[in-house]
């Protein structure tokens, strides 16, 4: 009698059930290809931009990776909200979603933030540019790429630095390519008894010897 009683409702609940499947196992199955086939557009858009900003000499070599990562996370962002839009999310509210998640990643997350504000400041201001060694503290090196969140250098020794962005944006920097010109200062000692005229005659006449750098 119990089987009797709840066949029906088993029969109900699996042509519920296979109506929802019809009817999202689609949308998700859409939602999925639409990641996978952006990711890899999103990857391969980055590097052709990358490729294209190399080839002009219209655009600064310090910004090649930072335009190529804006544009990846541009259309990363849109592929994942065309593929929730494709599982029947509404676009003002995911946007709303998106917002507070954003917040609250935000605040977790202050220290990043903060690295990726610094780069901004850097790529505005410009106090260096790649292939230029720079020292900041403890942090000495040649630039050879600087990104949203931080610079990569090269020790004078070979070695690899990485420097979050927040950690040369707040401490004194010292471009030492920058400045063609240097001065540099040497001490000289002379005897008491020598000839000062002569002395200064032979040290005026011993920096034309050298040859420019």
């Amino acid at each position: 009698m119990d089987l009797t009683l709840t066949s029906p409702h088993l029969d109900r609940l699996a042509d519920v059930a296979w109506t929802w499947a019809a009817a999202f196992l689609p949308r998700l199955i859409a939602a999925v290809v639409i990641l996978v086939i952006g990711t890899i557009v999103a990857r391969w858009v980055s590097r052709a931009v990358y490729d294209i900003s190399r080839r002009t000499t219209h655009i600064d070599p310090t910004l090649r990776p930072v335009l190529a990562s804006t544009i990846r996370y541009a259309v990363l962002i849109l592929v994942l909200i065309v593929a929730l839009s494709q599982v029947g999310n509404q676009t003002a509210s995911l946007l709303a979603v998106v917002g507070a998640a954003g917040l609250a990643i935000g605040l977790a997350l202050q220290g990043t933030l903060s690295n990726f504000a610094a780069g901004l400041m850097l790529l505005w201001l410009r106090p260096f540019r790649i292939g230029d060694f720079i020292e900041v503290g403890a942090i000495a090196g040649t630039v050879r790429e600087m990104g949203l969140f931080a610079c990569h250098l090269e020790t004078f020794d070979g070695m690899f630095l990485f420097a979050p962005n927040s950690a040369i944006w707040n401490n004194p920097l010292k471009n030492h390519t920058s400045n063609a010109g240097r001065l540099v200062s040497i001490d000289v000692t002379v005897s008491s008894n020598a000839d000062i005229d002569r002395a200064r005659a032979s040290w005026s006449r011993w920096p034309s010897a050298i040859p420019a750098s």
